[in-house]
């Protein structure tokens, strides 16, 4: 799963600054060009901890045919420009993702640094986001200390307004609102995020404003309450918005325009603003941080198992003595056998028996290295391994139980399951394990 390669190898929780907010930058168009190379790295060095967790939030391309795609161009622009390892979060579609995965995806967000999310459909994206753990999990983020990257269709998800453009401009439905994010709410901003401000592709048609040009802009702008701010973000530019310092700063080839009432106020590449201007009378929810969430507080088997499997290769990878790296997968065996007394579903069970055998069969590669002096050792390796083989065959995982029978031969241990009994033979030595 890509919860599980994301975490593997890392730390489990980022660390926090106190009670600062994080940033949430918006970007016009451009996000995986030349243009916003610097744009991302000013968000990249803002970051203490190392390595830093990027994500890459699939949802708003999820119904597309290239959305895997997108997700790749992601990784190797990261990769090329500022040697990070970006990793996805797929999350195409909420009704057909299973609880596990929902939850898997929600906590992934809620330890990353770095949420970037670009093309695609606002309103598809807020379908799957609203009213879930992962809608919440990316505003919870924010207030404890992420930087979200949200550009083109994931920008048009941030206000508490959002602009349908897929269904205005090439359905042609009447204009309306839907439900944003609210990202800002707490910070006591009514926004309406509109990035492509200054799109010029329609060449004999006005495609301004995101495509639907001005005169349907006014219907629009007719429609939001009195306190509602327009926010213009022109292609290949980006407003970096930190709430811990209440600003705004511009980025790029074009502006950020405040439009309130069909009058516009610019602010060009280098310029900064006060979120006064934005709200002048705003009041600030001081309780952001305590806001209910959907988010599972209780830490999820899997990620428990990402993160005794990261030590656990990390150990074997620097050649750490094999007895340090034999207690990792008896600390996760206890972890399995306590999840399954608070009732943990069968699919996480199963998984969690996979990616142990998995570790162990790697363990039984290594156990040649052991010195032959420290029969101790030897023979705790061996018990351990038979444990697990033990509870796998109850499971009737046959498979992976004569995997690591296979493993353990290759370094001259032979099992044999005799009744109740599984049979070891080491160096001519027979002795028994209860099954």
């Amino acid at each position: 799963m890509q919860f599980i390669n994301f975490l593997k190898g890392n730390g489990l929780l980022k660390n926090y600054q106190g009670n600062k907010n994080g940033t949430i930058t918006l970007m016009g168009s451009g996000e995986m060009t030349s243009s916003m190379v610097r744009v991302h790295k000013e968000i990249l060095d803002r970051i203490e901890e190392k390595p830093v967790r990027a994500v890459f939030l699939d949802t708003p391309a999820g119904f597309q045919l290239n959305a895997d795609i997108l997700s790749q161009k992601a990784r190797e622009y990261f990769k090329k420009h500022f040697r990070v390892k970006m990793e996805p979060v797929l999350f195409k579609d909420f009704s057909r993702a299973t609880p596990l995965e929902v939850k898997e995806a929600a906590y992934t967000i809620m330890n990353a640094h770095f949420i970037f999310s670009g093309p695609g459909s606002p309103t598809y994206a807020l379908k799957n986001w609203l009213g879930n753990p992962v809608g919440d999990a990316i505003k919870k983020s924010l207030y404890e200390g992420s930087h979200l990257v949200f550009a083109s269709a994931a920008s048009l998800c941030v206000g508490k307004y959002s602009m349908p453009v897929y269904e205005i401009y090439k359905v042609g439905e009447d204009p309306f609102w839907v439900n944003g994010l609210n990202l800002f709410g707490d910070m006591g901003l009514n926004l309406a995020i509109i990035p492509h401000w200054n799109n010029a592709e329609g060449e004999n048609h006005d495609t301004r404003f995101c495509y639907i040009g001005e005169s349907r802009l006014k219907v629009l702008e007719d429609q939001l309450p009195d306190l509602t701010t327009i926010v213009g973000i022109d292609e290949h530019t980006a407003g970096i918005f930190d709430l811990s310092e209440d600003r705004c700063s511009v980025k790029g080839v074009g502006q950020v325009v405040i439009r309130k009432k069909g009058r516009d106020k610019t602010f060009p590449d280098g310029s900064t603003f006060g979120f006064d201007e934005l709200a002048p009378s705003r009041e600030r929810n001081t309780h952001a941080k305590d806001m209910p969430s959907l988010v599972s507080t209780r830490e999820p088997l899997l990620t428990k198992i990402s993160e005794l499997e990261g030590k656990f290769l990390q150990a074997l990878n620097h050649r750490v003595d094999i007895a340090s790296s034999m207690f990792i997968p008896e600390e996760l065996l206890k972890h399995i056998h306590k999840a399954k007394e608070e009732g943990e579903t069968s699919d996480a069970l199963l998984n969690a028996y996979e990616r142990l055998a998995d570790m162990q069969m790697k363990m039984v590669s290594h156990a040649a290295k052991v010195s032959k002096k420290d029969t101790h050792l030897l023979s705790s390796l061996m018990e351990l391994l038979i444990t697990v083989r033990n509870e796998l065959r109850e499971k009737e995982k046959w498979e992976l139980a004569d995997k690591i029978r296979e493993e353990m031969a290759r370094v001259g241990i032979i099992l044999e399951d005799i009744k109740k009994k599984t049979r070891r033979k080491t160096h001519g030595a027979a002795q028994s394990s209860p099954k």
